[in-house]
Order: C-alpha cells, then structure tokens, then sequence
C-alpha cells in the first residue's frame, strides 16, 4: 500500500517522500529485530528497495554496509 506521509527507508536509510514508497505495520518477527532501539509502529521503504530485497532481512540499522554505503536504492 503506498505511503501517505513521509519516512524513513528501513531498507536503505534514505528519505521516503509521500507515495514514492510503501509502509507495513511493524510484526513480531520485525519487533524483535530492534533489540530495545525506539519502536515504530510502522515501517516505509521505498518501492525499489522493496523489490530489490524482498525475501530478505536487509535493514540499514543492522546492515549499515548494505545498502546504504551504495547509496540507496539502485
């Protein structure tokens, strides 16, 4: 579902403009990935970065050498 407000990437740690992306609600499984950091209720990550790591736990708090040291979304 596209975003309506703007965010930050949990992929890639760059900033989501309204509608460049899609949010989720945050699940269990993504909750005990935070380790007691700040949690939001929601998730935004652009639709590239979506596609690109789908499948896959890539997050730019845990993974700071991917993808954000390239620069964001290819």
């Amino acid at each position: 579902m596209p975003n309506k407000y703007a965010g930050i990437c949990y992929r890639c740690g760059l900033k989501v403009a309204p509608g460049a992306g899609v949010f989720e609600k945050v699940s269990q499984v993504q909750a005990r990935k935070w380790h007691g950091r700040p949690l939001p209720k929601w998730l935004t990550q652009h639709h590239e970065c979506a596609q690109q790591y789908r499948g896959t736990s890539v997050h730019y708090i845990f993974s700071p050498a991917t993808p954000i040291s390239k620069g964001g979304p290819a």
